[in-house]
C-alpha cells in the first residue's frame, strides 16, 4: 500500500512507539502525504491494520481533526483559523476577505480543482 520510502517512515514511528495505536495520527499524516494530500477508505483501512484499531478509531480521529481531507484537495489548500481564538484574531473577516477577493466559497474545493479549504 505505502511507498518503500513512506513504509520506511512508518516502521519508523512504530519503533518509538510501544503501543502501535499511539503512532496513528503521524501515520495518517503519511497515508494522506502518499495519497496525493487526502484519504480515501483503502487508506484509512490500512492505517487502522498497522495501528491495530478498528476503521471507526481511524474514522473517528480524521473527522476530529481538520488536516485530514476526505476529497483530493484543490492545487492551493487554504486554511484559516475560526475558532474562538482565530476570531479574536481576526479569523472570521480574514475568511470573509479571502472568499470575497477570490470568489470562492469555504468548504469544497472549487469547481476546477484549484482551491479547496
Amino acid at each position: 500500500m505505502f511507498s518503500k520510502d513512506i513504509q520506511t517512515q512508518v516502521d519508523k514511528l512504530l519503533s518509538r512507539y510501544p503501543i502501535s495505536q499511539n503512532a496513528l495520527i503521524p501515520i495518517l499524516l503519511l497515508a494522506q502525504k502518499e495519497n496525493e494530500g487526502w484519504l480515501n477508505e483503502e487508506c484509512m483501512q490500512h492505517v487502522a491494520d498497522i495501528c491495530e484499531v478498528p476503521l471507526t478509531h481511524v474514522e473517528g480521529v480524521e473527522m476530529f481533526y481538520t488536516m485530514f481531507c476526505l476529497k483530493h484537495p484543490g492545487k492551493y489548500h487554504l486554511q484559516v483559523c475560526t475558532c474562538v481564538l482565530g476570531c479574536l484574531a481576526g479569523g472570521t473577516e480574514l475568511l470573509q476577505h479571502t472568499e470575497k477577493i477570490l470568489d470562492i466559497d469555504a468548504g469544497p474545493t472549487t469547481e476546477y480543482g484549484v482551491f479547496s479549504h
